[in-house]
C-alpha cells in the first residue's frame, strides 16, 4: 500500500551553506549537524536545533567546535537524550579544549563539565542509546594496536565515565 504524504505547511525549509551529516529529534526540536556555517543567512557553525516549525530555537547555544584545520569541527554523530541533553561525536575541540571528540551538551547547548569522555577516542563515527541507558560508540582510536581502530571501539559510557567491556 503506497500512502501519500503531504507536506507541513507550518514548517519553514531551511538552507544550509554547506553539507548537513546527521538529523535527529529531540522531544519536538530538532537537531542538525554537519559542515555548514549559516542556516537561512544566520551564521552557525556546523550544530543547530530547530523549533518544529523549521525556525531556529533561540534558546539553544552550543559551543564553538573546531579542528587544528578548519573553524568548524567534523561532527559525525548525535544522540538526543531523555532528559533533552546531547551527545555530540566526531573530530573536534569545544571552545578549544580536547574533549577527545565525544562532548554531552546541557538542553540550553552549553557544554557539560561532568561529562568525561575516554582520551583515545580519535574520531567518534556512531553512537545509540540503548534502553537501559548505555551508550555505545563507534570510533577510531589512537591506539593502533587495537583491533577496534579500524572499525569500532566497544566502549560504554554510563553516568559520565568510559568503561571498557
Amino acid at each position: 500500500m503506497l500512502m501519500v504524504q503531504r507536506m507541513d505547511p507550518t514548517f519553514m525549509i531551511g538552507n544550509v551553506n554547506g553539507t548537513v551529516y546527521v538529523l535527529a529529534m529531540s522531544g519536538d526540536k530538532i537537531v542538525v549537524i554537519g559542515d555548514f556555517n549559516s542556516y537561512n543567512g544566520f551564521s552557525v557553525l556546523g550544530l543547530i536545533r530547530l523549533d518544529s516549525n523549521g525556525n531556529i530555537d533561540d534558546t539553544f547555544t552550543p559551543p564553538a567546535f573546531q579542528t587544528e584545520y578548519t573553524q568548524i569541527g567534523s561532527m559525525y554523530s548525535i544522540t538526543p537524550l531523555p532528559d533533552g541533553d546531547l551527545i555530540v561525536g566526531g573530530y573536534f575541540t569545544v571552545d578549544g579544549d580536547e574533549r577527545s571528540n565525544l562532548v554531552r551538551l546541557n538542553n540550553d547547548g552549553t557544554v557539560d563539565p561532568g561529562f568525561s569522555s575516554p582520551t583515545d577516542f580519535h574520531t567518534v563515527q556512531s553512537m545509540c542509546l540503548t534502553g537501559d541507558g548505555s551508550l555505545w560508540v563507534g570510533a577510531n582510536t589512537y591506539d593502533r594496536n587495537k583491533k577496534q581502530h579500524a572499525r569500532h571501539c566497544g566502549e560504554q559510557i554510563t553516568v559520565g565515565r568510559c568503561e571498557h567491556i
